[in-house]
C-alpha cells in the first residue's frame, strides 16, 4: 500500500506551527509496512485543495489528512475531501450532541459554526474523537482511500493510536522492520564499503550523516 501524508493549514505555510504530524505519521505508517511516496502541505483554499486530491487519489492508495476539520469559515478539509470522493456530509445528532455537551462542561455557549463540526460521511464513516470536539472521517473510492484526522497533534496521536493504525492494520498484511547502525568514519568510505548491501532491493539499506558519526539504517 502506498501513502501521501496531506498536512492542511495556511498557518503552516507561513510558518506559524511545527508540523510534528508528518513526521509522527511517516514513522508510524513505515512500522506498518506502508510506502509513503510524499508528504504535502496545503493552504486553507478550496479549489487548491480539491484539485490537489483528485492528483493524490490518482498515484497512491491513501490520503492521510491532518487539519482543517474545525469549525470556521476555513477549516474546508471533510467538505472538499467528500466532494472528491464522491460523498456528501450529513448532520450526526449524536456528534452534536456530545459537542453541545463539552462546550457546557467547559461554561461555554454554543455558537451555529459549531454544527460544522457535527457533519459527517454519507457513504463513508466517522471516526470518533475522545479528546476533542472535531471527529475525524473515512472516505473510499474505486479502491482509494481518505483518513482524516484533527491537526492538533494530541488529538491526532490519540484518534491515530485508537482508530486509524488498527483499521489500516486490518488492511495491511505486513509489517517493517528497522535496524540503525551507528558507525564512525566519513560517508563516503563508509558507503563504499557496504555498497552491496546499498544495492540490494530486499533487505534496503541507507546511509544518513550524523555530526561525529553516521548511521546504516537496514530495512526489510
Amino acid at each position: 500500500m502506498t501513502a501521501e501524508i496531506i498536512s492542511v493549514g495556511t498557518e503552516l505555510l507561513l510558518g506559524n506551527i511545527l508540523n510534528t504530524n508528518a513526521q509522527y505519521l511517516s514513522r508510524e505508517l513505515a512500522d506498518l509496512g506502508i510506502t509513503v511516496q510524499r508528504e504535502s502541505t496545503i493552504g486553507d483554499n478550496h479549489g487548491r485543495l480539491a484539485d490537489f486530491v483528485n492528483e493524490a487519489k490518482s498515484r497512491c492508495d491513501l490520503l492521510v489528512f491532518t487539519g482543517g476539520l474545525g469549525p470556521t469559515a476555513d477549516d474546508l478539509t471533510k467538505e472538499t475531501v467528500a466532494a472528491c470522493f464522491g460523498d456528501e456530509l450529513v448532520f450526526d445528532a449524536s456528534e452534536w450532541e456530545k459537542i453541545t455537551g463539552y462546550f457546557a462542561r467547559t461554561g461555554r455557549k454554543t455558537t451555529p459554526n459549531n454544527r460544522k463540526q457535527a457533519m459527517v460521511p454519507a457513504k463513508g464513516h466517522k471516526i470518533i474523537n475522545n479528546h476533542g470536539t472535531a471527529p475525524g472521517a473515512w472516505f473510499e473510492q474505486d479502491g482509494r482511500c481518505a483518513v482524516l484526522m484533527p491537526g492538533v497533534p494530541h488529538e491526532m496521536k490519540a484518534m491515530w493510536t485508537e482508530s486509524v493504525r488498527p483499521l489500516l492494520m486490518e488492511r495491511q498484511n505486513c509489517t517493517l522492520h528497522s535496524v540503525t547502525l551507528r558507525v564512525l568514519g566519513g560517508e563516503s568510505d563508509i558507503e563504499y564499503r557496504v555498497r552491496d548491501l546499498l544495492e540490494n532491493p530486499n533487505p534496503t539499506a541507507a546511509i544518513y550523516c550524523k555530526t561525529g558519526e553516521c548511521e546504516i539504517r537496514i530495512t526489510a
